[in-house]
């Protein structure tokens, strides 16, 4: 299948999301939370335990590859762990690469200093709070 086939199956499959959770699995409750708050708002977050059955027989590097490369928003779970797995840290190669990203929120979480802003635009560090990750979304929803 050629690569313009296979972008459109994942189009399809997996489709568009608001905003991408990077995270690590020492992190995955408050991913869970987070996940939640979006789907109270109507608006589709990546985390990719919710799209299992839709990502189900596609190659999981391409759909995380086709995600964080499409997203427009990203919110960076920055725990201890982040940044330690192979997973993460492609994540956070391909969030840092991405054209489509408007805005990345870094939510600390304990985890270790990340590079400053030359990396990301529109670079935002904000705690793991309820008010602040509805502060969050509402920014989101003002881009829709």
């Amino acid at each position: 299948m050629s690569q313009e086939k296979y972008s459109r199956k994942l189009e399809d499959y997996v489709g568009y999301f608001q905003a991408a959770l990077s995270f690590a699995s020492d992190s995955s409750n408050e991913a869970k939370i987070i996940s939640q708050f979006f789907t109270q708002y109507n608006l589709r977050c990546y985390y990719y335990s919710d799209f299992l059955v839709s990502q189900s027989g596609l190659d999981i590097e391409q759909v995380t590859r086709f995600v964080y490369k499409k997203a427009r928003n990203a919110l960076i779970l920055n725990s201890p762990g982040y940044r330690k797995s192979l997973y993460t840290r492609m994540e956070y190669n391909l969030l840092r690469s991405s054209a489509n990203l408007r805005e990345t929120f870094v939510i600390d979480l304990g985890g270790h200093s990340l590079p400053k802003r030359k990396l990301f635009s529109n670079l935002h560090y904000v705690k793991f709070e309820s008010a602040k990750i509805i502060d969050i979304i509402k920014r989101i929803t003002n881009q829709c």
